[in-house]
């Protein structure tokens, strides 16, 4: 595999970088977001959707 180098390479940015990973944090936000708004907010819950991102 050949890396481009100069002007044919693609600059990192920080959403194409990581991109996957902001999607994650907004699926588990998200989560912590609705189970605290529709009152299932036990720690349990909480917990393992601040975990399951990182």
């Amino acid at each position: 595999m050949v890396t481009p180098k100069g002007a044919a390479h693609s600059p990192d940015t920080l959403f194409g970088t990581f991109r996957v990973h902001w999607f994650f944090v907004l699926v588990f936000g998200g989560s912590i977001a609705a189970g605290i708004v529709r009152g299932h907010s036990h720690p349990a819950m909480l917990t393992w959707a601040g975990y399951a991102p990182g």
